[in-house]
């Protein structure tokens, strides 16, 4: 063998070395803890608001700043370690806490209230039965939500304007008794 396809053969080993190196580094290890995850658009994504209080706990969702949601937007800021929501049908507990976009005004809250509601996916609004989807049971998530996928052109009101986009922040409490 000559020096030259010596290093030929030893650049290419570490070229393969590298690459399965990299390809090892993609496969998750199922007993890793899941972090937190964001779904939202590449370009021009919209700037989550400043959400305190633990999961359980009443949130404080700061005024939103910037560009209204266009696209729904996710955020996990607790994974839950129960139950995944994968039938929309099913009944689940759920505190949440609801602001306009446009003010940061809350327009209704479970947590105030000081009791989780009931309900199935199916039986909210679009960015609702979307963005909760794969949730699990104790976690917390946040929610931007564009007009088209809340109460679009008619709004609710009095305490929802026309096309108002929405945010909340979620805790999936359990399976609804």
């Amino acid at each position: 063998m000559t020096r030259k396809s010596s290093l030929r053969t030893a650049g290419l080993g570490l070229s393969l070395i590298a690459c399965l190196t990299l390809t090892l580094a993609g496969c998750s290890n199922d007993s890793a803890e899941p972090q937190p995850t964001t779904t939202a658009t590449k370009a021009g994504a919209t700037a989550f608001p400043k959400v305190t209080g633990g999961y359980g706990e009443n949130p404080t969702i700061s005024q939103p700043t910037g560009k209204a949601p266009t696209t729904l937007q996710t955020k996990d800021l607790v994974v839950g370690k129960g139950e995944k929501v994968t039938d929309i049908t099913k009944s689940y507990s759920w505190n949440y806490e609801g602001v306009n976009w446009s003010n940061g005004k809350v327009f209704d809250s479970s947590f105030e209230r000081g009791a989780p509601i009931p309900f199935a996916l199916n039986q909210v609004i679009p960015g609702w039965t979307e963005g909760l989807k794969g949730i699990k049971v104790g976690g917390r998530r946040v929610l931007l939500i564009p007009a088209d996928q809340a109460y679009g052109e008619a709004g609710s009101p009095p305490a929802i304007g026309p096309n108002e986009p929405l945010v909340f922040v979620v805790d999936l409490v359990g399976p609804a008794s």
